[in-house]
């Protein structure tokens, strides 16, 4: 199977040979907005089947955005990944220190807990 960020980049690469495409970096951060908001409407009717195709707009308005910023999409997610990996253990450990279950926490308090690891993490 073909890599599906690599071929969503191919296509936008494509149109924009053709010039249909953004022609500042607000433009892009608007369609991007407009799509959050499309996906939320679409969570408010609960058709799954058109909040998966919500999603994929916006996951290729994502891409979109990586493309305008010249920076490699993949590498972004894997070094968001490491980040929030560091973070996650760094909240688990603030758990463990205080003897406290996640999963019984309110949300607050897992908030409290990440910006805690927040500060301490890079």
């Amino acid at each position: 199977m073909n890599d599906p960020i690599n071929e969503a980049l191919k296509l936008q690469q494509t149109a924009s040979k053709y010039g249909f495409d953004w022609t500042n970096i607000q433009s892009v951060f608007e369609k991007l907005q407009e799509e959050i908001e499309e996906i939320k409407e679409e969570i408010e009717r609960s058709d799954k089947l058109k909040i998966e195709d919500e999603f994929g707009d916006l996951l290729f308005q994502c891409l979109n955005l990586s493309r305008h910023l010249k920076i490699d999409p993949k590498e972004a997610l894997i070094r968001a990944s490491k980040k929030f990996q560091r973070r996650f253990t760094h909240v688990l450990h603030l758990a463990q220190k205080e003897n406290l279950s996640l999963d019984l926490l309110t949300e607050e308090r897992l908030i409290d807990l990440w910006n805690e690891a927040k500060k301490s993490t890079c």
